[in-house]
């Protein structure tokens, strides 16, 4: 195939989908108390399926959907008389029943609802097909603490050149071009896991960077590898660890990202720069020059190194937030390399060392032989992400580091993974 100039940006053209499940005989009832509403409705076919609130031409707002139970938001069976019960009540907006009208949709077992919701303190999973859909609203605090939203990348079948133009702004030698093809969409954390996250299963947060008085909005940092994933990334990850314990808990087959499903997610399925149209980098990225914009900044204690409550500045086009600054995220892989000083000290070039250290990423060799001479590789926990909190607000691409035994860092942190078939659940 003819790849595209490197300077172009280029994204991901839509799949199609085979035919959805049908659903038929939608109707809904007020209880006599009128706190109550039910929605009934047939399905011909097991699917995931979801439901929009309309009043006329216009969507209800996330508040409305509060108290929200039953055949909704979750893989239904076939069958007919299928029941959701919704207590109006217990919305945090006030809703005339009389002129709701209920909007249900039908996804195929193979292609689930663009988000999952997961309480983490009880496990439950849910999917929903937007934001708008999901109660309250994904501001909420509650999503950045009690609760894991994450949004579906949509990369089935694609095929994408992932990494960076030699000599692109920001480009270390780790960011050679390849053409990489996904075989599955997946999941991704809309934010950076944060310390309310991580105290839903470990007693204490590792955290260091932080300034706020409630720095559970925040995104854990400071943890090392095996405390977030362990083993090897080709294994299961540790029971013991964030990653496992999140698994015993939900079922699901959440995991750390590998690099090219994290930059993917970061690029939003583009080539080139990763800009969000419309946004300057201060717009959707913490910075170096913005960072004293946090309206919870406090003068004197908050710095240009410390963290920032996620999901408070622009998402990119997947919906996925601070996909640039705050932390480094950690990856699942370990990367194949060399220190930089040892190869140029053998006379090879900047850009022979861009080739030769991650011509393939993946290797487990603890060396590798190129023009004759063989150079021992150490190999290392991989973390990624853009532009850097320190920097001055201009770097606009995907940057790949090398974390040398996996360590505790101040500067990283991760966000979360899971697959999208059989709706990311573990054994199936």
């Amino acid at each position: 195939m003819r790849l595209a100039s490197f300077g172009l940006t280029l994204c991901l053209a839509a799949g199609a989908f085979a035919a959805a499940p049908a659903i038929s005989n939608v109707s809904i009832a007020q209880a006599a108390d009128a706190r109550t509403a039910t929605i009934t409705y047939d399905l011909d076919a097991d699917a995931y399926v979801t439901l929009e609130l309309r009043a006329g031409d216009a969507p209800l707002a996330p508040e409305a959907y509060g108290g929200m139970g039953g055949n909704v938001n979750r893989l239904v069976a076939a069958g007919t008389g299928r029941k959701i019960v919704w207590r109006p009540d217990r919305a945090a907006a006030s809703v005339d029943l009389s002129a709701v009208k209920p909007v249900l949709t039908a996804w195929n077992r193979d292609v689930p609802p663009p988000y999952m919701v997961v309480d983490l303190q009880g496990g439950v999973v849910t999917y929903h097909a937007s934001t708008n859909e999901i109660p309250y609203g994904i501001k909420d605090k509650t999503y950045k603490t009690t609760h894991l939203v994450l949004a579906k990348v949509p990369v089935a079948g694609k095929t994408w050149l992932m990494g960076s133009a030699a000599g692109e702004q920001s480009t270390p030698r780790r960011e050679i071009q390849r053409l990489v093809t996904f075989t599955n969409d997946y999941y991704m954390g809309i934010y950076e896991f944060t310390n309310g996250q991580w105290l839903q299963f470990l007693s204490s947060t590792p955290a260091k960077s932080h300034p706020y008085d409630d720095a559970d909005v925040c995104p854990v940092d400071s943890c090392t590898y095996n405390a977030v994933r362990g083993g090897a990334f080709t294994a299961a990850p540790t029971a013991s660890s964030l990653v496992g314990l999140l698994r015993k808990r939900t079922g699901m087959a959440f995991d750390l990202p590998t690099h090219a499903q994290w930059e993917v997610a970061a690029r939003a399925g583009c080539t080139g720069l990763v800009i969000v149209p419309g946004a300057a980098m201060n717009d959707v990225a913490w910075t170096a020059s913005n960072y004293a914009t946090d309206p919870k900044n406090k003068s004197g204690i908050y710095t240009n190194n410390c963290t920032h409550e996620v999901g408070l500045l622009l998402p990119n086009a997947f919906g996925l937030y601070d996909m640039q600054g705050n932390v480094l995220e950690m990856g699942c892989e370990v990367l194949y390399d060399t220190r930089e000083s040892e190869l140029l000290a053998l006379g090879l070039t900047e850009e022979t060392v861009r080739t030769v250290v991650l011509a393939d990423p993946q290797v487990t060799a603890t060396s590798f032989t190129t023009n004759g001479t063989t150079y021992t590789a150490s190999l290392t926990v991989g973390r990624w992400s853009g532009a850097f909190r320190e920097n001055a607000g201009t770097a606009h691409s995907v940057s790949r580091w090398a974390w040398y035994g996996g360590g505790a860092d101040v500067d990283t942190g991760f966000r979360v993974y899971c697959p999208a078939a059989n709706g990311g659940r573990l054994g199936e």
